[in-house]
């Protein structure tokens, strides 16, 4: 697939072509300044960047590059096009893969602005397999953040996660208790849990 990088020429193509590398020297050294380049209100169209793309970093990610990433991830032009779903998802999955606060944040952000995504972005958190402890974090901060949001957004929360695998449900709401008033822990206890 072509990747265009607009009006910026040569030097935009070579960056699009090291975020795209598998490389995380090229992907460090790209993602800023095409972060940089998109925020200044540049058009660059890439083919749908996802988190395997970014695998490469994992581990050896420090906020500001994730920071791009995620700027990259929603603001640039996508070809073929994406949905406002497909890229919450993908800011979802990098949040999680990444345990990144700031990604999170943005996430529970955008999930709060459009509630109706809210069971489906935590349907698929309930589905996905979490590969390490700190994905684990991620996904309990997540819901933790959709907590402190207005009622709609609590409620549908609560009552999706407690529709989860019973060892991810237990451990997300062992993590959001304090947050939790006596009426909502009640009403969790008494989902029986779900076995997968």
């Amino acid at each position: 697939m072509e990747r265009s990088g607009g009006g910026g020429g040569d030097e935009v193509i070579v960056l699009l072509d090291d975020l795209f590398s598998h490389d995380p020297a090229r992907i460090r050294r790209s993602a800023p300044v095409l972060a940089e380049w998109i925020t200044a209100g540049n058009d660059v169209l890439l083919p749908p960047l996802g988190v395997a793309d970014l695998e490469p970093l994992y581990g050896n990610a420090n906020p500001g590059l994730l920071e791009a990433c995620r700027t990259i991830l929603l603001l640039a032009g996508c070809d073929p096009p994406r949905t406002a779903e497909e890229r919450l998802l993908t800011i979802v999955d990098l949040g999680v893969r990444f345990d990144d606060p700031g990604t999170i944040f943005e996430a529970a952000a955008m999930i709060q602005r459009t509630p109706h995504t809210l069971r489906c972005v935590l349907s698929y958190l309930g589905s996905r397999e979490l590969r390490s402890p700190r994905e684990v974090h991620a996904v309990c901060y997540l819901v933790s953040c959709l907590l402190d949001w207005k009622d709609q957004v609590r409620e549908a929360a609560l009552a999706t996660v407690a529709l989860w695998p019973a060892d991810l449900s237990l451990l997300v709401l062992a993590y959001v208790e304090p947050q939790l008033d006596p009426e909502e822990l009640r009403g969790l206890r008494a989902v029986p849990p779900r076995d997968d």
